[in-house]
């Protein structure tokens, strides 16, 4: 049995711990969003990344990599950002954030939309063969502490 992690933060310390002693490796996301927040959060062991499969699930409209805004704009109910991210727009930060996000989009994820007549009950984040989390929650930091569901096995 695995560990139970209790918030989003400490599922992306243990996901940065992991990437930090990888390398090309190959990271499998089925989950609703992955937002700025996270992506800022993750970006110094993406390096180590060779490509990422991302699956959004209960999605009415998944982008193409062309579609991709250049201005980044953010709108409340992007799949790349939350009302957190929009209040981090505030800061200057965001705009090199935000182009850091799209050109590693663009460069090392592949994005899918799941099969609507299937449902798919969690979110699942595999990387290689030998690293699992799988729960319940976003790939997302909100302002307010954001407790997840997530199991590591």
């Amino acid at each position: 049995m695995g560990n139970v992690i209790g918030s989003t933060e400490q599922m992306i310390d243990k996901i940065n711990n992991v990437l930090k002693n990888k390398k090309n490796a190959v990271v499998n996301i089925v989950n609703d969003k992955l937002t700025l927040s996270v992506f800022a959060l993750l970006e110094q062991n993406l390096k180590n990344v060779k490509e990422i499969n991302f699956v959004i699930r209960d999605t009415k409209y998944v982008p193409e990599k062309s579609e991709i805004s250049h201005e980044f704009e953010m709108a409340p109910k992007d799949i790349l950002y939350n009302s957190y991210d929009i209040v981090e727009k505030n800061k200057l930060k965001h705009f090199a954030k935000a182009k850091a996000m799209h050109d590693f989009i663009r460069d090392y994820v592949n994005v899918k939309k799941a099969n609507p007549k299937i449902k798919i009950g969690g979110n699942v984040i595999l990387i290689d063969d030998d690293f699992m989390i799988q729960g319940s929650s976003s790939l997302e930091i909100s302002s307010k502490k954001q407790y997840s569901s997530f199991r590591n096995i």
